[in-house]
Order: C-alpha cells, then sequence, then structure tokens
C-alpha cells in the first residue's frame, strides 16, 4: 500500500500486496539489457504541443511538458549530475530569478505560497518572471538537486528565500490519484502528500532538456549519471556496516541527492528500474548525507515509492553502492 503524507497526516493511496510486489520484482529479475532513448514504444507517446514525450525510463525530467500523468514532463532522471551543495554554482538573474549553472535550470527564488497541487500547477504555467513565461512546476528530481538536507532551511539561503516548508513537485507516485510528492524544506524529506490538502508551497522552475537514455549495464555495474552503481545490495546493517561495506569494494555511499536520481516514481515496491537494478528488495537504503542536532543522524532513501527520511545511525538498511 502506497500511503500519501498530507502535511502532518498518512492516508492510503493505494493497494497492493507484498505478494504482487514480489512478483513484479521477478517478472524483471532475469532480464539484462541496455536501455537506449531511441527505442521507444509508440504505445507509450503522446503529442503534447508538437512535444513526443516517452515513458518514464526513456525520459530525463523537464524534458518537456505535458498533461498525462504518466510522461516525461513529471518523471524522469536528472540528466545532471546531482552535486552536493558546496559543489552547487547559483547564479541570480536579477531580483526574482536563480540560475543553476549545473543544470541549465532557471528557479523562482522565492517561493510562493501554499495552495493545493492542481493550483500550484496552474500558478506555474502562468507565472511570468525574468522575461519568461516557460515556468511550471518542477519534477521530484529537479527540486532535490537544489535541497540542502544538512541545514534548515534546507536550501541556499544566499540565493533562495521562501518559507522552510513542504514545496509541491509535479511528481506523483505510481498508481495514486490523491498523491504528489513534496520535499520538506524545513529538514529535508521528500514525502508523498495528498494533493487536495493546501499545505505545499510553490517554487516554479523554467527550462528543458532532451531525453536521455537511463543507464548501462556494465558487469556488476550500471552506469548511470555519470557513476557506477553496483546492482547488487548489502544486506539490512547499521551505518557504520554499510559504509565499510562499501569501502571493502573499493566503493562509497552515495549521496542523499545521488541516490534521488535512482527513485522511478513509474514504479512501487520497488521503485526503481527492475531491468538495470534486478532483484531490489523495497527497503531503505543508506546515504552518505547527515544531519547534525548534536547526535549525528544519516538520511535513507526508501524505495517503496522513493521517499525519503533521517535515521538513527543504529538503524538497519541496506547499502547500494556506486563509484566515479
Amino acid at each position: 500500500m502506497i500511503r500519501a503524507f498530507v502535511f502532518g497526516v498518512w492516508i492510503a493511496a493505494c493497494g497492493g500486496s507484498e505478494g504482487a510486489r514480489d512478483a513484479a520484482v521477478a517478472r524483471d529479475a532475469d532480464v539484462d539489457a541496455t536501455h537506449d532513448a531511441s527505442q521507444v514504444d509508440a504505445s507509450v507517446e503522446a503529442d503534447a504541443g508538437g512535444c513526443a514525450c516517452a515513458a518514464f525510463e526513456r525520459c530525463e525530467a523537464g524534458s518537456c511538458v505535458c498533461d498525462d500523468e504518466v510522461l516525461c514532463g513529471t518523471r524522469g532522471h536528472a540528466g545532471f549530475p546531482m552535486r552536493d551543495p558546496s559543489e552547487r554554482a547559483f547564479v541570480l538573474e536579477g531580483a526574482d530569478v536563480v540560475r543553476d549553472e549545473v543544470s541549465g535550470l532557471r528557479w523562482m527564488r522565492v517561493s510562493a505560497s501554499a495552495r493545493p497541487w492542481d493550483e500550484a500547477r496552474d500558478f506555474c504555467a502562468a507565472a511570468t518572471l525574468g522575461g519568461r513565461d516557460d515556468w511550471r512546476l518542477p519534477a521530484r528530481v529537479e527540486l532535490a538537486s537544489v535541497l540542502d538536507a544538512g541545514r534548515t532551511p534546507s536550501f541556499d539561503a544566499a540565493f533562495f528565500d521562501g518559507a522552510a516548508d513542504y514545496v509541491w513537485t509535479a511528481s506523483r507516485p505510481a498508481g495514486s490519484e490523491i498523491a504528489a510528492f513534496a520535499i520538506y524544506f524545513g529538514q529535508g524529506e521528500t514525502v508523498s502528500a495528498g494533493v487536495a490538502v493546501g499545505g505545499g508551497h510553490v517554487r516554479c522552475v523554467a527550462g528543458a532538456r532532451e531525453p536521455v537514455a537511463v543507464g548501462t549495464v556494465d558487469g556488476d555495474h550500471v552506469r548511470h549519471g555519470g557513476l557506477r552503481w553496483r546492482r547488487t545490495v548489502s544486506e539490512p546493517v547499521d551505518f557504520a556496516a554499510a559504509a565499510a561495506f562499501c569501502e571493502g569494494l573499493g566503493e562509497r555511499l552515495p549521496s542523499l541527492y545521488e541516490m534521488h536520481d535512482l527513485v522511478d516514481e513509474a514504479r512501487e515496491a520497488p521503485a526503481i528500474d527492475g531491468v538495470l537494478f534486478p532483484e531490489t528488495p523495497t527497503s531503505r537504503y543508506w546515504t552518505s548525507t547527515i544531519r547534525d542536532f548534536g547526535e549525528i543522524l544519516s538520511w535513507t532513501v526508501d524505495f517503496a515509492i522513493g521517499a525519503s527520511e533521517l535515521v538513527e545511525r543504529s538503524t538497519a538498511a541496506r547499502a547500494r553502492c556506486v563509484s566515479e
């Protein structure tokens, strides 16, 4: 069952047994292939004002803006490095716009007030800032690229302003008609939130890119996002054991931002490409990103739907290692 976080309350979003999920994982487990952005199944294409949008696994987030929920305007991988906050490059363009020199995206500098999800999408579609009229609600992975989950507010206050609160994304969990992803910029969590609730603020984005291949299988690894991701994972262990597991392989734990780029919102339990990463357990996965409250806590990503959570380091979670 997917749950939707309604800014303080969890509600059921859709059904689905663990057995059915395991069966779905098993169907993907014996497939070993390389994705190619040029191989688009015509049955999943749609015409949206001259913009051909393909299914999630062949799309880059924001590559085109489409109304259909399953298309790549709202789902997809980053197509640019998901860098740690210290490695980002923002530039102010006047009083209203921030340019990200890594992604090429333009961002609304000051987030708008809270409102329901449909109204947030309409607000961005009607926005005119910095001489542009191509503003839209960002995909989950795009909004995660400006998140700084190590502080409050969880954004770079030298460039951004607005409420340290929930901010809507255009992305929706698989199979849900009542929920969308939001990121909490008071701490850093990504949650699934009820779309009718008016608790999500709005930070619009402008800019589009061409669809890209998701990843390429390379033996025991997948090349994706400029990184080599190990296809297999550890058993559930505490943080220290997870870090040691990756170090023993000559690899490392991914950052929270890198891990966000593996999430496939078109799938659930696990919310990951089952061709590239077969037999992935639906579980929490450690990241290297921390939060210091006097006690060091670590961020995890739950691949049931792709939400993130801050946990104690004694918690049991899996490790998926990565290297450059």
